[in-house]
């Protein structure tokens, strides 16, 4: 096997669920969360590609009612 087939079959099935986007370069998309209207939070999003999330592809955003 190649680094880049190991990549793939690690990959394989993250992106299938509804709260995960794939994007390349340039692109954008959206996912739509809805919360109860009395929510305030700090939530994380980040880069679910093996290896990314650990690398600093992550950061945080304030829900406030």
């Amino acid at each position: 096997m190649t680094p880049q087939s190991l990549d793939e079959q690690a990959m394989e099935g993250m992106h299938d669920h509804a709260n995960s986007v794939l994007l390349e370069p340039g692109e954008s998309d959206e996912v739509v969360w809805t919360f109860p209207e009395e929510t305030d939070v700090t939530l994380e999003f980040g880069c679910n590609v093996p290896g990314h999330y650990a690398s600093g592809m992550v950061g945080e955003f304030e829900l406030k009612h």
